[in-house]
């Protein structure tokens, strides 16, 4: 089973007043490249792939036209990042329509609903991939209820994780070691980690 992970292209990103489209655009000849080569089973982007919620026309064009290169040749799942729109990931989920082999995972899966596993069979005919998605969880839409400022943020971390280890005993519960390979994906911050300085301090 092969799987190609990619991650962070923050299409539409600037530096100062130099634009980044030509390095996006070497960059992704290199991924198309290494998609070509390793003929991979799933290819699964882990967010923001835009750098902004609502991209330039020219930006969006780019990189849902690059994610259809790629679905071209393997299934695509893509969840959403925190620079990335769910209302926009849920427009191309609705214009591509279920049967297309680029998929959008926009909000985390009601655990409540249901299996939340997404599972792809891989080429060799014998394993299957399951993948528990876990896209950007913003904690205003997270928590439910009022919380005060103080224990804001520790109870959206305390409930998260607790999220998190649900999600995962759900992906491991049955799971046919054999047959079937595990996968857990997502794009959160993760507390206690070093800030590498490329987000900004109020959003982390």
């Amino acid at each position: 089973m092969r799987l190609l992970h990619i991650s962070d292209w923050h299409v539409g990103l600037s530096t100062g007043p130099h634009a980044r489209r030509g390095d996006h655009e070497e960059v992704f000849a290199e991924i198309a490249d290494a998609a070509k080569y390793y003929k991979p089973d799933l290819i699964l982007h882990t967010g923001d792939v835009f750098h902004i919620g609502i991209p330039a026309v020219d930006d969006l064009n780019f990189g849902l036209a690059s994610l259809q290169e790629l679905a071209a040749l393997a299934p695509v799942i893509v969840l959403r990042g925190n620079h990335d729109s769910d209302r926009l990931f849920r427009v191309f989920s609705l214009l591509l329509g279920p049967s297309s082999p680029l998929t959008f995972v926009d909000l985390p899966p009601n655990l409540a609903d249901g299996d939340p596993i997404i599972r792809r069979p891989a080429d060799d005919g014998r394993t299957t991939i399951a993948l528990a998605p876990l896209p950007f969880v913003h904690h205003n839409r997270f928590v439910q209820r009022y919380i005060d400022a103080e224990t804001q943020t520790v109870t959206f971390a305390d409930s998260l994780g607790k999220y998190e280890r649900t999600l995962g005993a759900m992906l491991v519960k049955g799971l046919d070691s054999a047959r079937e390979v595990a996968i857990f994906a997502a794009h959160q911050f993760v507390q206690g980690a070093y800030k590498s300085g490329s987000e900004r301090a109020i959003h982390v």
